[in-house]
């Protein structure tokens, strides 16, 4: 039996596919596919719909070869007038369980043009961006300006999920002149600056280390309005980790992190360099006098630490009220909550402080200087608490740099959890976040939401040659482990057990487990830990995958293959010329379509047009000597 890896497209309007081995002379379909997302934004963009609907489908691999000046003189790559819907938008997205990294660390930038960058999206509405890395793009050798990562350029209701851009010398994540309501979603931002940057002796480095965030919407004219932050990191970004310097427009953080800004580490140095400013959340100022305004700033579940400045800063006396709820400081350089300036006198601004936690900042938890006491209510400074690292499950930032979850949420550590025995439990007041108990809690987690039993570091699988399977993980933490149950399953959906593994039970250092699968079927073989603690809670792993394919006898193999909801697309290969029957059937065993097939020496193609709205289905194909049976997922 063979089987495939390779899943096809989930949208009901066009599907187009970018490969490290395309070519922008190809059709850009799944066995055709473009080589650039600049080439799959342009044909979206001639057509009358302008991408609405549309799906371009990213294949995993290193995209490199970059010239050492953009063909445009300033984006390496460039989404441009694209025109979704809410109900339809339009989706640049990583191919189903792959990653592409669009690597640009060989490049050595001369040109004059002063932010050259990796993806500029422009002129582009209801664009849902998604899944990809962006690595390595230096500033210009001079010194003259930075690099960028990922720039929107007057976009609306775009929405950037699960993108990491790192190693770049500039800012990551950049908004420009008017970009509104846009939403930034489980996006991460690290090892950034600006290390080449020159002041006006034009000497290389000698401005260097403070034009280069995670998290960019800055400067004079830009009017961007109702941008959104969720499960996004910013770290050792040399600036800051968020940066909204002379902007008005309204910001909100939802369980966003940042920290170790301000420093850099390279590879092979033991510990953190200081570097630029430093601040986590650099909230202001604002380009105009806004303290009349309510919600232009407000953060919520969030958490600043270990930053070399301070974890959540106010930053100019041009400012507005902020509103700061369950957010928690911890372990930065400056001050945990810094808010000391103010236009005309003390306590004139109407900031919102509310169930906030903070603890061991060098300068001091607090400084409100700016902020009236109307709004400050139930915080660890002034909540009637007392405040310790003993409040706390781990104040342990080890695992915060670390890989997210399966579905792209955060890590999930006991890193400023509050222990059982906190009087932080229950001492908050109620501010319009869910909460467990008999009031809210102080600092970003509520008590008893969930703890988890194990915090999964790694999971993966290896064929070995004997055909059999490897599989290994590693623990970061345990708590009241039990045991693991591996699971396997030929089709995705049903798996069943394989062994048991018993837990190591507590641990907060890494512990490796491994197995050997010695009967795993033929073709793709789909395996999960099932991680269960002393009282029977349990949680699932990320599903892994390896394939075995048929002995050497066999005249057939499956080359690569596809489906999406309206097209099969499959290549199979064949050692000589014979007659064949082929048919796909639904996960009920209902055939679906059948047809005859000759099948020449070489690689034959099948495509089908379909009309299907499940998301199981089985290709088999049979000659007088053989069967082959292919499982084909559509992924939602």
């Amino acid at each position: 039996m063979i089987s495939l890896c390779l899943f096809g497209g989930i949208s009901n309007a066009t599907n187009y596919y970018v490969s490290p081995t395309g070519s922008d002379s190809n059709t850009g379909t799944l066995l055709s596919p473009f080589k650039t997302l600049t080439k799959a934004s342009t044909v979206l963009a001639a057509k009358a719909t302008k991408g609405s609907g549309d799906t371009v489908f990213v294949r995993g691999g290193t995209y490199g070869g970059w010239p050492n000046t953009p063909t445009n003189g300033y984006a390496y790559m460039l989404l441009n007038n694209l025109k979704g819907t809410a109900a339809k938008p339009c989706v640049f997205i990583n191919y189903p369980g792959e990653r592409p990294v669009f690597d640009f660390t060989g490049v050595v930038i001369t040109s004059t043009r002063p932010s050259p960058t990796g993806i500029s999206i422009f002129n582009s509405d209801y664009l849902r961006f998604k899944g990809m890395r962006f690595t390595g793009l230096k500033q210009i050798t001079t010194g003259e300006g930075v690099s960028r990562g990922l720039e929107l350029y007057n976009c609306n209701w775009c929405v950037i999920d699960q993108v990491e851009i790192d190693h770049f010398q500039g800012t990551a994540f950049f908004g420009s002149n008017a970009v509104f309501d846009c939403t930034f979603l489980n996006c991460d931002a690290h090892h950034n600056d600006d290390r080449l940057s020159a002041d006006g002796s034009g000497v290389p480095g000698s401005d260097a280390w403070d034009n280069a965030d995670g998290f960019g919407f800055t400067g004079a004219g830009n009017t961007s309005d109702r941008i959104t932050f969720e499960g996004c990191r910013a770290w050792l970004n040399c600036d800051d980790g968020w940066d909204n310097f002379g902007t008005n427009g309204s910001r909100v953080w939802k369980n966003c992190w940042a920290f170790w800004n301000g420093y850099y580490q390279d590879p092979g140095m033991p510990t953190r360099q200081p570097a630029g400013n430093g601040q986590g959340f650099k909230l202001g100022p604002c380009g105009s006098d806004m303290t009349g305004t309510d919600d232009l700033r407000v953060l919520q579940n969030c958490v600043g630490f270990e930053n070399r400045a301070h974890g959540f800063d106010q930053n100019g006396e041009v400012t507005t009220r902020m509103k700061l709820l369950n957010c928690t400081a911890y372990g930065n350089g400056g001050y945990g909550f810094q808010f000391q300036y103010y236009p005309v006198s003390p306590g004139l601004i109407l900031h919102t402080f509310k169930n906030n936690a903070a603890l061991s900042n060098s300068s001091g938890n607090t400084n409100l200087a700016s902020a009236a006491a109307t709004n400050i209510a139930n915080n660890s400074w002034n909540g009637r608490v007392t405040i310790s690292a003993a409040d706390f499950m781990s104040v342990s930032s080890i695992g915060a740099d670390g890989p997210r979850n399966a579905d792209g949420s955060l890590p999930t550590l006991n890193f400023m959890k509050l222990a059982a025995t906190a009087d932080l439990i229950n001492a908050g007041t109620t501010v319009g976040l869910p909460y467990v108990g008999s009031a809210p809690d102080m600092g970003a987690y509520e008590f008893g939401a969930v703890v988890v039993p194990v915090i999964l570091s790694d999971f993966g699988a290896a064929a070995r040659t004997n055909k059999t399977t490897l599989l290994q993980w590693k623990t970061a933490t345990e708590i009241n482990s039990d045991y693991f149950i591996i699971e396997r399953s030929t089709d995705g959906t049903n798996y069943t057990q394989v062994a048991i593994v018993n837990a190591t039970g507590n641990s907060s250092s890494t512990i490796s487990y491994q197995l050997i699968d010695n009967f795993p079927g033929e073709g793709i073989n789909y395996y999960r830990l099932k991680m269960v603690d002393d009282d029977g809670q349990f949680q699932y792993s990320k599903i892994v995958s390896v394939t075995f394919r048929n002995g050497s006898g066999s005249a057939l193999s499956i080359v690569s293959s596809g489906i999406s909801h309206d097209r099969l697309e499959l290549n199979l290969s064949s050692t000589k010329t014979q007659q064949a029957v082929y048919a796909l059937y639904d996960a009920t065993g209902k055939m679906l379509y059948k047809s005859d097939i000759l099948l020449q020496n070489g690689v034959n193609n099948i495509r089908k047009d379909l009309m299907l709205s499940g998301s199981v289905y089985y290709f088999k194909l049979q000659t007088n000597e053989e069967k082959i049976s292919v499982p084909l997922l559509i992924r939602n």
